[in-house]
């Protein structure tokens, strides 16, 4: 898992203490961080070393959207689907995670909407899209009340949303490899999961490894 803060923060839900892996219902998962300038080319070099048939998770922070670029995110996307495939593993991406009403604006949930509806056309063979934004997003489009901290990344009771969904999601994947996914079983390769989240947090002037509030 790859991030500075959200995704930090899952896995910090899960158990994770800044070093090695972390195990949660029966998969191991590790951490890689991305490069912000850099971010397709630092995926690739965060999975180098992964086998074939290996299922890696990539996702942007919420931070990555503006209103403006999603051309952009759309071009890195392609680059990361690319190298998933060059390197024969299992992909899933995340899909736009949504900020709270006062730090975004209708231009980034029109682009949050596009964005999805381009993740959605992307899924199919090796590549699987896990709905962040139909979790946290209330009707208006931006992350619901009662999953806000100070500012827009997920609380506690977020990360435990999203593992109603998440883990199915790795279940359906891995029974789909012969492989199974409950409780009982570890995965075979690990689950290296990436996002990242520097920019908001620079700005915010936010500790990168803030941990979910339990």
């Amino acid at each position: 898992m790859n991030g500075r803060s959200v995704m930090y923060n899952w896995m910090s839900h899960w158990g994770f203490s800044g070093e090695g892996a972390v195990k949660r219902n029966g998969y191991t998962i590790t951490y890689a961080e991305l490069d912000g300038n850099d971010i397709a080319p630092s995926f690739a070099r965060n999975v180098s070393g992964l086998a074939p048939t290996s299922m890696t998770f990539f996702k942007f922070c919420f931070a990555d959207f503006d209103g403006s670029n999603l051309s952009t995110r759309e071009k890195e996307v392609e680059q990361v689907i690319a190298t998933a495939k060059a390197r024969q593993l299992k992909l899933i991406i995340g899909n736009a995670l949504p900020m709270r009403r006062q730090d975004g604006s209708p231009e980034m949930l029109q682009e949050y909407r596009k964005y999805d509806a381009f993740l959605a056309a992307k899924a199919g063979g090796d590549v699987w899209v896990y709905d962040f934004y139909g979790v946290l997003a209330g009707g208006d489009g931006f992350l619901k009340p009662e999953y806000q901290t100070e500012d827009s990344h997920p609380n506690a009771k977020a990360y435990a949303a999203l593992d109603q969904s998440f883990f199915p999601l790795l279940a359906e994947v891995f029974a789909g490899m012969g492989q199974g996914g409950n409780s009982s079983q570890t995965s075979p390769a690990p689950l290296i999961l990436e996002s990242r989240c520097a920019t908001f947090c620079r700005e915010k002037n936010l500790d990168s490894r803030v941990t979910s509030q339990e």
